[in-house]
């Protein structure tokens, strides 16, 4: 079998929950050759969802830049699962335009939102290269929720409002 065929009915057949799957697991089902990324980056824009949802997720995991421009596209997919594994993706990818289509999308649908800082260490960036998470080493990150902002994330919730972070890194400070 060849490496499209290869990587495809791993995507279609892959008996999976994304978030306990690590990027080491994934190396080694996938391989590290030059064809998978084509691939993986082909599969992007597969007619079937699924395939386009794990195939964000992969890529990922693999932190690979040549990505960007494909996850970015991933951004206006009509799927919500789709695009959440764009951002996803994006940002282990490191790319700071990961937000923008989906910000752009909530300010266009009168979403008020506010702003927190996170200033995450640079093992935030680094892949988790053990089985066990337990073992993953994570560097020290600080924040700041200023005053106005914690305001209106607690009128918010006072009033039974949703308050939704935007990324795993605001989620971890809110």
């Amino acid at each position: 079998m060849n490496v499209y065929d290869q990587v495809m009915s791993a995507l279609a057949t892959w008996d999976w929950h994304p978030h306990q799957r690590s990027a080491s697991s994934l190396m080694r089902e996938f391989g590290t050759g030059p064809g998978v990324l084509v691939v993986l980056i082909d599969a992007l824009q597969h007619e079937e969802w699924v395939i386009r949802e794990r195939a964000a997720y992969v890529l990922g995991e693999i932190r690979d830049r040549r990505a960007v421009r494909p996850l970015q596209a991933l951004l206006d997919d009509p799927r919500a699962v789709v695009r959440f594994h764009a951002v996803y993706a994006l940002e282990k990818i490191g790319d700071p335009r990961a937000l923008d289509s989906l910000l752009a999308a909530l300010d266009a649908r009168g979403v008020r939102r506010v702003t927190a800082t996170l200033h995450v260490g640079a093992g935030t960036f680094l892949p988790v290269k053990d089985e066990d998470l337990g073992r993953h080493r994570m560097h020290a990150e600080w924040g700041e929720v200023n005053a106005e902002a914690a305001a209106e994330i607690n009128a918010t919730r006072a009033v039974g409002g949703r308050v939704i972070p935007v990324g795993t890194t605001a989620l971890r400070l809110i």
